[in-house]
């Protein structure tokens, strides 16, 4: 379940070699490598999943969050170089919100089926859209409490692996799809938050002992 950690390392090796090759080479099309970089890492999804079904399944939810990576990246220096965001882009990334709200509630075909490929473009949508707002809003009481949670990112997705199984394995979890998954975001998101404060807290009392020792 934190197939995450084990993927964010590779990833993190490669970054640099992708980052001087495209990512920071203004003399290319840079968007063009990576749809070609995405395309390919689809292609070896499709290759993977027909030669053989039961080791791909075990690998797909890492193998398919590849591209959101590399889509991710490019998105990074582009705001980076203080990049304007199009009209047209505004407007197909809230279509694609719209229509990603409606798939995750009716789920007309599988994630797996189709590679995930939904995540590649419901996930930067999103990111647009929130930043769009925060900028409209711009609440500096708001901007410091993102931030809190922002520092606490991999604390609170390592706690959600563990409650998202305590929480299907407990009576909260009953058969409306719908109402498992407003459910889910109450109990995963309010316990995450409370278990990442406690842990960072006790990280942050260890560190501090240890300088103390240390001097």
């Amino acid at each position: 379940m934190v197939w995450f950690i084990a993927l964010i390392l590779p990833l993190y090796l490669f970054y640099p070699i992708l980052f001087k090759v495209i990512i920071n080479n203004k003399n290319i099309n840079r968007l063009n490598y990576i749809i070609f970089l995405c395309i390919l890492n689809y292609c070896l999804c499709y290759i993977f999943k027909y030669s053989d079904w039961q080791w791909y399944k075990t690998i797909e939810i890492a193998l398919t969050r590849i591209p959101v990576f590399l889509l991710g990246s490019y998105c990074g220096i582009l705001a980076y170089e203080n990049r304007t965001i199009h009209t047209n882009i505004k407007l197909i990334s809230l279509i694609i919100i719209l229509f990603g709200i409606g798939y995750f509630y009716l789920h007309p075909i599988g994630l797996v089926i189709i590679f995930r490929t939904p995540y590649l473009l419901l996930g930067p949508s999103i990111a647009i859209w929130v930043a769009i707002l925060l900028e409209v809003i711009s609440d500096k009481t708001l901007n410091k409490q993102l931030s809190k949670w922002g520092v606490l990112s991999l604390e609170l997705y390592l706690s959600h692996i563990v409650l998202k199984n305590i929480f299907l394995n407990s009576t909260l979890y009953g058969k409306s799809a719908v109402a498992n998954f407003h459910k889910y975001l109450i109990f995963a998101l309010l316990g995450a938050f409370i278990i990442s404060k406690i842990v960072v807290y006790m990280q942050e009392k260890i560190i501090l002992k240890e300088s103390h020792v240390n001097k």
